[in-house]
């Protein structure tokens, strides 16, 4: 009666008790997994990486003489690689060896650097310009557009836009003193001209393609080479494509940049010229002819 009555509302209460826990208790991660919202997700990926960093440092508290000796061993490692990269930057590369590593395939920066010490050796050394050495590394940089190995258009023609540029900053007579002793050198005879005439000149005679045996000038049907042997057809497309390089470095150099209109008729004629050699050399010649008009001043233009 009395006790049992008493019995009934104890287990009443309890069992309720437990349905309100039960209504209040949130779902379990699995279930509202999809409903998580972007900066949850965030949250719980940043907790889980602070707590990774968290345990990665305890580990390295217990090992702390191991993990120390690691990092100096990594730190003698990087250093001596920095140093490596530095001596080889800082060691000059000798002159005549420029001249390979300007074709070099590896890298662009390698081919950067021996530009460098090349024009160094020519313009910057003690003695001031070294005027037979500069002579003959124009006629090297010439020769170097027309050649297909490896990188060497690539190679030469970034360099001899470098080599005209530092040569026009030297000054006018200086440039002419290293054109006449390289035409004393190839036993040519260039005009006392402007000196973008004269660069227009040798690589005119560097890149021919179309000379008759004779010297004449004109056209027979068959094309010969400098030499007066006949032109191969895997010479005649680098010869051609040197022109174009060799044109391009003129235009990059700066050279034409408030040039006269003597100077930049011949150049543009050149242009044309590629324009009518063949279908292929359409395309170029008009990305090369506009690359000229964009680098004039703008009265030129």
């Amino acid at each position: 009666t009395k006790s049992s009555n008493t019995y009934s509302v104890i287990i009443i209460g309890t069992m309720a008790r437990k349905g309100k826990k039960k209504a209040v208790q949130p779902p379990s991660p699995a279930a509202d997994e999809h409903n998580m919202t972007e900066e949850e997700s965030i949250d719980e990926e940043m907790k889980e990486i602070v707590d990774g960093a968290g345990e990665s440092e305890s580990e390295g508290s217990d090992d702390e003489g191991e993990s120390k000796t690691e990092g100096d061993k990594s730190t003698d490692t990087k250093s001596k690689r920095n140093n490596s990269n530095a001596n080889k930057t800082s060691t000059t590369i000798p002159f005549m060896d420029t001249f390979y590593l300007l074709s070099s395939e590896d890298s662009s920066n390698e081919r950067s650097i021996a530009a460098r010490d090349l024009i160094h050796h020519c313009f910057f050394t003690d003695g001031g310009i070294n005027y037979k050495d500069s002579a003959y590394a124009l006629d090297r940089l010439f020769n170097g557009v027309c050649s297909g190995r490896a990188a060497s258009r690539q190679g030469f023609a970034s360099c001899l836009a470098s080599f005209l540029r530092v040569a026009q900053s030297q000054g006018e007579d200086d440039f002419k003193t290293i054109l006449k002793e390289h035409s004393e050198s190839k036993q040519t005879d260039l005009d006392d001209a402007h000196p973008a005439i004269q660069i227009r000149q040798l690589l005119r005679e560097t890149t021919d393609f179309d000379t008759v045996a004779n010297g004449s000038g004109k056209s027979s049907g068959s094309n010969k080479n400098r030499f007066a042997g006949k032109v191969k057809g895997i010479e005649e497309r680098d010869h051609v494509f040197g022109r174009l390089f060799g044109i391009l470095a003129v235009v990059r150099s700066g050279m034409l940049k408030s040039a006269h209109d003597e100077v930049l008729t011949g150049y543009t004629s050149d242009l044309i010229e590629l324009y009518h050699y063949k279908k292929w050399m359409k395309e170029p010649s008009v990305h090369a002819l506009i690359e000229l008009v964009s680098s004039l001043d703008n009265k030129k233009q």
